[in-house]
């Protein structure tokens, strides 16, 4: 996660972080609303949606909804994802406080 500085190396940790995301702290989905695929490079536009059922950042279960708009940008190779990087368009922690 770029803008937190925040990075996770390795096929088997980064399935746990997405996991541990849409499964563990959250009942999460991502809302697809674009995807751009180029030679070795592909982009997503998407919305986190979901509802906060576990520790999150140092926050207890909330209960609350969440909608928060992001962007990946992907790097390929030989038809996988070699690389990541992930923007936030929205603070996740402040829907978790309101």
């Amino acid at each position: 996660m770029v803008p937190e500085g925040q990075e996770v190396k390795g096929r088997d940790a980064v399935e746990a972080f997405i996991r541990g995301a849409h499964e563990q702290a959250f009942d999460a989905h991502p809302e697809l609303k674009l995807l751009v695929v180029e030679n070795d490079h592909a982009a997503i536009e998407a919305v986190f949606v979901g509802r906060h059922v576990g520790e999150f950042a140092g926050i207890a279960a909330t209960g609350n909804q969440v909608r928060v708009p992001y962007t990946v940008f992907y790097d390929l190779h030989d038809g996988q994802i070699e690389s990541l990087r992930l923007y936030r368009l929205a603070p996740l922690t402040e829907q978790l406080k309101g």
